[in-house]
């Protein structure tokens, strides 16, 4: 579907055919309908999938022209906010939008408030502290976003969510977006949400597609020179690699440098200036290697990454999920590379369990891949061979 074909307000549709955003994705074509008619959604969706304009076209088209808080977009991480406030101010210039989360400071966000800011677009913790210094009141939103809340779950911010959506209008719309739906997040849909849609997309739309998942069986003293081969290949335009330690990160980027490979680093004990000028360095292309740890899996919207690695397997499968929705996005394809020790084929296993697919792994010499997974075929063997090899 095109957007011509939705009922949102024309300066928006300008606004996307601008920037060369014509046809609709699955969840915008589902959801902007619904939306607009007012009713509460629970909507599960890919990374990458375009769900930010899903949520935001309805939004800007149903505003007053009152310059009080109307619109509340709860996010995990200070980078997801700040992608969706650039989407706002790509939409809509005229509406009045403000940016809260930590690590900067608190007054002239206070004071854009005071301004008439009709939409708060922020982290937990920041609004919470807005609360209480009564800088900000919700007393006057009537539209809740809950952007990726299986991540503010995993983040220990669930209870920081309740007591926010608590103090806004009780007569409100409530959108709520997740690449899961653990039971967590159901309740918390039971609590605020009244008769609410419910668009669950297939499994095969959380994994995302067009990503080319391969897996490099390594001894554990081969990891590095692995990471390398990929880097040095053609193929490799712009990658992101992931790692899990924020030491980690900081040393691989030199190491990489020795080697003649300069890499961009962003991790959570960067400030927030920091955080942003090396994700608009990778953005602009100063750089084609991004080093990261899970503080940039989610939420970001960067074009054109070929490739994401991941040179440490995540502890949590869902976050695997979460990372190579870096690449593929926006219809293009893209791969990603998992550097496998024998120590990391449970956690192998484990995200096989959670994006319910196979991954065949490429053996070397240093890794002896298990019987169960040399004799594991698709369908029902692969939960088999799981079984054995528990």
């Amino acid at each position: 579907m095109k957007f011509s074909e939705l009922n949102v307000k024309e300066s928006l549709k300008s606004a996307l055919a601008k920037e060369g955003i014509t046809e609709t994705t699955e969840v915008q074509e589902k959801t902007i309908p619904l939306a607009l008619s007012g009713k509460d959604l629970i909507v599960r969706s890919k990374t990458g999938s375009g769900k930010t304009f899903a949520f935001l076209l309805p939004l800007l088209c149903k505003l007053s022209e009152q310059r009080v808080p109307q619109a509340l977009v709860l996010t995990p991480t200070r980078e997801l906010a700040q992608q969706i406030f650039k989407d706002v101010q790509m939409l809509d210039s005229y509406t009045r939008s403000v940016l809260l989360y930590g690590g900067v400071s608190i007054g002239p966000q206070a004071e854009r408030i005071a301004q008439g800011a009709q939409i708060i677009i922020g982290t937990p913790g920041r609004i919470l502290d807005h609360l209480s210094r009564r800088t900000l009141s919700l007393k006057t939103v009537r539209f809740v976003v809950l952007d990726e809340a299986d991540k503010m779950l995993d983040m220990g911010f669930i209870e920081d969510v309740d007591k926010i959506v608590g103090q806004t209008q009780s007569a409100r719309q409530t959108m709520l977006f997740s690449a899961t739906m653990p039971s967590e997040i159901i309740r918390l849909s039971d609590k605020y949400m009244r008769n609410a849609e419910q668009l669950m997309l297939s499994k095969d739309e959380i994994v995302v597609d067009k990503i080319n998942q391969k897996c490099f069986g390594v001894a554990k003293d081969e990891k590095l020179a692995t990471l390398m081969k990929v880097l040095n290949s053609a193929a490799v335009s712009r990658a992101i690699v992931f790692c899990n330690t924020k030491r980690w990160a900081e040393s691989l980027s030199k190491i990489l440098f020795r080697r003649g490979i300069r890499s961009l680093v962003i991790h959570s004990d960067l400030s927030q200036n920091q955080r942003t000028k090396m994700m608009e360095l990778f953005k602009s292309g100063k750089s084609r290697i991004l080093i990261a740890t899970d503080v940039a899996s989610r939420g970001l919207h960067i074009d054109h990454v070929s490739h994401v690695i991941n040179y440490d397997l995540p502890r949590n499968p869902k976050d695997y999920v979460h990372r190579i929705g870096r690449t593929g996005r926006a219809g293009e394809s893209g791969e990603a590379i998992n550097i496998v020790t024998p120590a990391d084929e449970p956690l192998l296993r484990n995200i096989e369990r959670e994006i319910q697919q196979y991954l065949t792994i490429e053996q070397t010499a240093g890794f002896t891949v298990p019987a169960a997974r040399q004799t594991a075929v698709a369908g029902d063997e692969v939960s088999k061979a799981w079984d054995q090899l528990d």
